[in-house]
């Protein structure tokens, strides 16, 4: 089964009661009646734990006529709902209809913010078993981010997944305000995904180094002087360039999508 990133951490969630925070003008929940504070129980008969759980549902049933249970003032009530249809501009659509030849594809739309509140608790291990799932994550991060640096070489992960000290700020901000196991394990995280990218053979870093050591103990002879000038100069170039696409993503993500 796949791991909890936040059990491994010693977290875990509990999601609360799915609520409609705001109903849009408009929209099918407006047509239906559903009104902010509704909490929703149930989608066609099927339980409701998760508000993705419920966006899933819709999306997946353009122009459907279904039954929503919620929960109002105490009361349960069956509300039957119309789900609007709409383009759907999700990337893997979008692939569709380019292959079925031009023909536009849809998904549900309810027009409800939804929101769920979530309850943290503390996963307890005994010290042994604490510290080897602490070297089970410290291994999984660092794998994960050496795929992750991987299909971004290759073309497989967009390279907008690049994020630099504005973004790390900003995450490290959101994680201070759930409590301080949080805000330590976000910093653990950041020091390995650190600790990985200062192992790349790059020169100028910890594993450039290892990689002149490398080159001495198979020839002989230690890497020229020049030579390592040159290739000190190629990785300052390369971490600069790093560096600056990390800012602009931070910028583009951070300020550009909020104006």
């Amino acid at each position: 089964p796949e791991r909890d990133p936040l059990a491994t951490l010693g977290l875990a969630l509990k999601g609360g009661p799915v609520t409609i925070r705001e109903v849009l003008p408009d929209s099918a929940a407006e047509r239906a009646g559903l009104r902010a504070g509704d909490r929703v129980l149930a989608w066609q008969g099927e339980p409701i734990r998760q508000a993705d759980q419920l966006i899933r549902a819709v999306r997946a049933n353009p122009g459907a006529q279904a039954t929503l249970s919620i929960e109002r003032e105490g009361s349960t009530l069956q509300v039957p709902v119309k789900v609007d249809a709409v383009p759907d501009d999700s990337e893997g659509a979008q692939q569709k209809t380019k292959e079925g030849g031009g023909k536009a594809a849809t998904a549900g739309k309810l027009g409800a913010a939804l929101t769920q509140a979530v309850q943290m608790e503390t996963v307890r291990d005994a010290p042994l078993q604490a510290l080897a799932r602490a070297g089970q994550q410290v291994w999984d991060t660092s794998v994960l981010s050496l795929k992750l640096l991987g299909r971004m070489l290759i073309g497989q992960a967009s390279l907008q997944n690049l994020s630099g000290p504005l973004t790390v700020a900003d995450y490290a901000g959101k994680a201070a305000n759930l409590g301080w196991q949080p805000f330590v394990g976000f910093l653990a995280l950041v020091s390995v995904s650190l600790g990985v990218l200062n192992l790349l053979p790059i020169p100028v870093l910890d594993g450039g180094h290892l990689l002149y050591y490398c080159v001495e103990f198979l020839t002989g002879r230690p890497v020229p002087d020049h030579w390592q000038a040159v290739l000190q100069k190629v990785g300052i170039a390369c971490i600069l360039l790093l560096t600056s696409l990390a800012l602009f993503n931070d910028v583009s993500r951070l300020f550009l999508a909020r104006s």
